[in-house]
C-alpha cells in the first residue's frame, strides 16, 4: 500500500519501542511538495486524498488505515549507484474498502532543503510510493 528510501539520521530520532514506528518517519506527509501539515483533518475528513497521517502505531490514509505489527531494521546494502541503503522493515494489518490484508514494506527517509522524502517500498509488488513532509 505503501512504498521507502532513508540517510542516516541522529539515533534519537529513530528511537522507538519495537512495535512503534520509529520517530523520524511519524507526522503528517503528501504525495505533493507543498502540503500543510493542517490538511490532514482525519480518515475520511480530509479535502485531500493525497495526504496521510503517520503515528506510533499507525499509517492512516483517506479511506484506509494500517496497524503496526513488528519494525525491524532492514540489511544495510549498497544500490546499484554505490549509494548506503539501511531502510527499515515494517509489517502491517491494514483494512480499507471492506478489504483486510497483512502488508510488509520498506521504508527510508532522504532529506532535500526543501523536504524530508519517505519512500515506501511494498516487499511483496515493488511497487513503490513517495511522500513529502508535509510542513
Amino acid at each position: 500500500m505503501r512504498a521507502a528510501i532513508a540517510t542516516v539520521l541522529s539515533f534519537a530520532t529513530w528511537t522507538a519501542a519495537a512495535s512503534e514506528i520509529p520517530l523520524g518517519f511519524r507526522g503528517v506527509w503528501g504525495t505533493y511538495t507543498s502540503c500543510p501539515a493542517s490538511a490532514w483533518r482525519g480518515v475520511g475528513q480530509n479535502d485531500d486524498d493525497r495526504v496521510v497521517q503517520i503515528t506510533a502505531k499507525s499509517f492512516l490514509a483517506f479511506e484506509s488505515g494500517c496497524d503496526v505489527r513488528s519494525v525491524k531494521a532492514a540489511k544495510i546494502f549498497r544500490n546499484q549507484w554505490g549509494k548506503i541503503i539501511s531502510p527499515t522493515e515494517l509489517t502491517f494489518t491494514c483494512s480499507g474498502e471492506g478489504l483486510t490484508e497483512r502488508v510488509r514494506e520498506l521504508w527510508d527517509i532522504n532529506s532535500t532543503i526543501e523536504s524530508d522524502i519517505l519512500s515506501v517500498q511494498d516487499a511483496k509488488t515493488r511497487k513503490i510510493t513517495t511522500y513529502y513532509r508535509c510542513k
